[in-house]
């Protein structure tokens, strides 16, 4: 079974928890319950159970984490399972998903027979009786993996003493604790096992317990089984406890630790010692845990005080609070979110007294104090480059405290006329985390980054100019998890059209004097030369009518038609390929007829000095 999580924010989701309680027909493996969690934070799937618990989680932006719990189907049929509402500390609740596996039939043994028994079924405040559960197997192969939970009910507590399982396995009861838990056991064919411990009985009344479910790798699910134990007030039990929690010092800043104290005091009425004292304290919402390391500050109750490293709850198991004296426990605590937490202690109990009342205590983290901002610029290796030509953007982060900003990120959204380049566009990143400039994009993404005290650090890309016109270009706004957020930087880069090279003019013929039966032949090539690269062709206008363009020469023979009442004002162009750059060169064309006075005046022929 899988559950995916996803956060569609720019924000971490932190302290994220669910509870997914399987319906009827599935359970946890016995084998290997639990497969990973890229979640984080605490997550409890006992074999056997029928439910898995998720706290303290957190989900990175844009990002999802998965918890993976190998289940075991357990009677035949189609079974819907839903994960339960999923809550946070600083995101909504996310909504009930659902999942449907089909478990189908044939494969499954009968389930085992279970019945359970007390011995002696009545006994006084105080006193003990023997909890037998029997498993009995009527199939033709063993009854593997099995396992159960049975929680008892208020009032009876495991005693100190030997545990008795022909059922192999692992069986849990610890002294003073309120359920035993069997995993990994096995009924043998055509045969039974037990399970045999003894309970005490902390107050009068009539409790009726039951085993809870049996589960198996092979059988179908047993029913449970109960059974009835009287206790009779025959003791006369002390005053309660006087109970009394603190939080030294309460109020904190964050990071910092405190110490969580209990103290347990005896009544002066009470002329005995309160005996096998127990409380278990839940920290509020995960949002407290006992310290990585010597979360264990004291203990002078005796028993056994368990406050696991870095865990969200505290026990202590069959204390003693002495005649006319008090005792303490004492442990180092860690607050994970800023603002009030109030933890209880929960009611204590214990054999001969009754139950003193619960005690709660407040602590206050303050809010840590935020960083300077980190510092920012964003600057082009060039000022101006073309259409489709490459710049370098550089980002360049700096850090003017005495402490690393971490968790650091930004979204750039480039204006219109850049983009990344087509491939490989992020060419330095020293600020750690990750970097992200898709080919073709017009954003440069950055998550997860640091920059050391007193340091700096950049993140280079390439960018492609797309369009004329004066690019403005900004990181957006700088965020991290310590510090204030930093200002946006901006740069400024002008893209521009591509620049045509043009044919270079080798020479300006000057006026041209023609007489009519001229046989005119001018090659343009002597007159233009092409950009390095290109090639030319040419085109004409205003040239008298009996001249054509062939190639790149203008020829004909002038006739009578071509006597103009005013000299030809024509135009020679050569145009560039590919870069499509052109020159133009005005010309001036006389055409005379054979007996016109002019020729007698001393402009007969060409004046032109070009070739």
């Amino acid at each position: 079974m899988t559950i995916q999580l996803t956060n569609p924010n720019d924000r971490m989701i932190a302290g994220t928890q669910w509870s997914d309680v399987f319906p009827p027909g599935i359970a946890v493996s016995v084998d290997e319950g639990i497969v990973s969690n890229t979640c984080g934070g605490d997550l409890v799937a006992l074999p056997g159970d029928d439910g898995a618990v998720l706290t303290s989680g957190s989900i990175a932006p844009y990002s999802s984490c998965a918890v993976v719990v190998n289940t075991v189907g357990t009677n035949a049929f189609t079974v819907e399972n839903h994960s339960g509402t999923v809550a946070s500390a600083n995101a909504s609740d996310g909504l009930d998903a659902t999942g449907s596996l089909t478990i189908t039939s044939g494969t499954l043994l009968s389930a085992p027979v279970v019945t359970t028994a007390f011995t002696p079924v009545s006994v006084e405040e105080g006193g003990t009786s023997q909890l037998t559960i029997s498993l009995t197997n009527g199939n033709d192969d063993d009854v593997r993996d099995v396992s159960f939970t049975d929680i008892y009910p208020v009032g009876l507590v495991n005693a100190t003493n030997a545990i008795l399982s022909e059922c192999g396995g692992t069986v849990t009861a610890a002294s003073q604790s309120g359920f035993m838990h069997l995993v990994g056991g096995t009924v043998p064919l055509h045969g039974g096992c037990t399970v045999v411990l003894n309970v005490v009985a902390t107050r009068a009344g009539t409790f009726q317990n039951a085993t809870g479910a049996i589960f198996s790798s092979n059988a179908a699910t047993a029913t449970p089984a109960s059974y009835t134990l009287n206790v009779l007030s025959g003791v006369i039990k002390l005053a309660a406890p006087v109970v009394a929690a603190e939080f030294a010092p309460d109020t904190v800043s964050a990071g910092a630790t405190t110490e969580f104290r209990v103290t347990l005091a005896n009544p002066a009425a009470n002329t005995a010692a309160i005996t096998g004292v127990s409380m278990q304290v839940l920290y509020p919402n995960g949002n407290l845990t006992n310290a990585a390391t010597g979360a264990v500050v004291e203990n002078t109750c005796g028993g056994r005080l368990t406050a696991i490293p870095g865990g969200e709850a505290l026990y202590l198991e069959n204390g003693v609070i002495p005649e006319g004296g008090e005792c303490a426990v004492a442990v180092r605590a860690v607050p994970l979110i800023a603002g009030a937490l109030v933890a209880s202690t929960g009611i204590v109990s214990s054999i001969n007294a009754d139950d003193g009342v619960a005690s709660t205590a407040q602590l206050t983290m303050m809010p840590a104090a935020l960083l300077s901002p980190p510092a920012s610029t964003l600057a082009f290796d060039q000022s101006s480059i073309e259409v489709n030509a490459p710049a370098v953007m550089t980002v360049t982060l700096s850090n003017e405290d005495s402490q690393p900003i971490t968790d650091m990120e930004f979204n750039a959204e480039y204006p219109i006329g850049i983009r990344n380049s087509d491939s490989g566009a992020i060419l330095d990143n020293t600020c750690g985390g990750t970097a992200t400039a898709q080919d073709f994009g017009t954003t440069l993404a950055f998550l997860g980054g640091a920059i050391a005290p007193h340091g700096s650090c950049t993140i280079a890309v390439r960018v492609i100019g797309t369009e004329p016109g004066n690019v403005l270009a900004q990181t957006g706004a700088i965020f991290s998890s310590n510090a204030t957020t930093g200002g946006s930087a901006l740069a400024q880069i002008t893209v521009t059209s591509p620049v045509q090279p043009t044919p270079i003019v080798t020479c300006t013929p000057e006026r041209q004097i023609y007489v009519v039966g001229d046989v005119i032949a001018l090659d343009l090539a002597t007159l233009f030369a092409p950009p390095a690269g290109d090639t030319l062709g040419f085109s004409v206008a205003g040239v008298p009518a009996s001249l054509s363009l062939t190639g790149s020469v203008l020829g004909g023979t002038l006739n009578a038609a071509d006597v103009p009442g005013s000299p030809y004002d024509s135009f020679l162009t050569a145009v560039a390929f590919p870069g499509n750059g052109q020159a133009t060169l005005p010309l001036r064309f006389d055409v005379l007829a054979a007996d016109d006075p002019l020729l007698h005046d001393g402009f007969d022929g060409a004046e032109s000095a070009c070739p």
